[in-house]
């Protein structure tokens, strides 16, 4: 990750340098700095789709992760943009509307690994597996518990 961001950044510098030192007027050379400015912010804060670093603090709002911004009473700033009714992580903890919560692996866009976010879907199979298999047991054992019920002759008591 660390290889690709150097590359984008070493290209952003290549580019901007030959539009700066060819021969432009200052109107242009505003502009391609401002282009070079832009894209080097843009490839070090990221807003992506899945979790990136499992190490940093980001926000979760709208199934979008934001890394590079900062958390201040209850709103997430990014980019100049207040953000708010997301949730933001930072050492171990989740931060919802001002409050501090214990994080819980899968919930609310919080996974402590890339392999445990790519399998979130295969653990909610199994559950409803587990689920489905434990209701027809229990649906059986309560079938056969009421017929076992009714087919015992009442014991009539002695004088």
């Amino acid at each position: 990750m660390v290889i690709k961001k150097l590359k984008s950044i070493g290209a952003i510098a290549v580019l901007s340098s030959g539009l700066l030192f060819n021969n432009c007027v200052a109107n242009e050379q505003d502009f391609a700095a401002g282009v070079a400015v832009g894209a080097l912010a843009g490839s070090v804060l990221g807003v992506y789709d899945s979790p990136r670093y499992y190490d940093k603090p980001y926000y979760y709002y709208g199934g979008k992760y934001y890394y590079g911004g900062h958390y201040r009473d209850g709103y997430y700033i990014y980019n100049g943009k207040r953000l708010g009714n997301g949730h933001y992580y930072n050492r171990g903890h989740r931060y919802h509307k001002g409050h501090r919560y214990p994080v819980k692996s899968g919930n609310y866009g919080y996974y402590r690994s890339d392999k445990e976010y790519k399998n979130r879907h295969k653990s909610k199979k199994n559950f409803h597996k587990a689920q489905k298999k434990k209701l027809k047991r229990d649906k059986n054992y309560n079938k056969h518990t009421k017929q076992n019920k009714q087919s015992k002759p009442n014991k009539q008591k002695k004088k």
